[in-house]
C-alpha cells in the first residue's frame, strides 16, 4: 500500500463518494437501480455522524465507510450504511483498515455492537464474517410504493 491515508470524510469528499458507491452498487455493479443522485442523498443522510472515513491512496479518495449510532436492545450500536473500496483497490487490506477505524472510534464513543445489511450472495458477506460479523437471523423487508 503506497502511501495510504485513513482520515475523517470532509464535504470535499461527497461527490467523489457517491461515484464510488454508484459504480459499485449501480447498474454497472451489483446492477440496482442508483442514479448519480440517489448515491449522493444516501451519502449525504450519513455525512453529519461522528462514523464517516476516507481512505486515501496518493491523496486519491478509493474508499469510505459511513455508519450512524442507532439503540438497540443492547444499547447504542454502529449501523453501517454506505462502506465501498474501489474494485481495482480490493485486496489491499483497504477495507479492514477502514473497518478498524471506524470500530475505534465505535467503540471510544460507548458503542456496543456494529450492524449492517449484508448479502448472503456476494463475496462481501463472507469478509464481514471475517471482521467478526454475524448473522443476527433477522432479514430485510421492504415495500415499495
Amino acid at each position: 500500500m503506497e502511501k495510504v491515508k485513513i482520515s475523517r470524510m470532509e464535504n470535499k469528499d461527497l461527490l467523489t463518494a457517491a461515484k464510488l458507491f454508484l459504480v459499485a452498487f449501480g447498474p454497472e455493479g451489483l446492477g440496482e437501480e442508483w442514479t448519480i443522485a440517489s448515491s449522493r442523498k444516501n451519502i449525504e443522510d450519513f455525512f453529519n455522524s461522528n462514523f464517516c472515513f476516507a481512505v486515501k491512496e496518493r491523496d486519491e479518495l478509493v474508499g469510505v465507510i459511513m455508519g450512524q449510532a442507532q439503540y438497540f436492545e443492547k444499547g447504542a450500536e454502529l449501523f453501517i450504511g454506505p462502506f465501498v473500496v474501489r474494485k481495482e483497490q480490493r485486496g489491499k487490506g483497504l477495507g479492514r483498515l477502514l473497518f478498524a477505524r471506524v470500530e475505534k472510534e465505535a467503540r471510544k464513543k460507548g458503542l456496543v455492537g456494529v450492524r449492517l445489511m449484508a448479502n448472503q450472495k456476494l463475496p462481501s458477506f463472507a469478509w464481514y464474517g471475517k471482521m467478526g460479523i454475524k448473522p443476527s437471523g433477522w432479514e430485510e423487508m421492504h415495500k415499495l410504493f
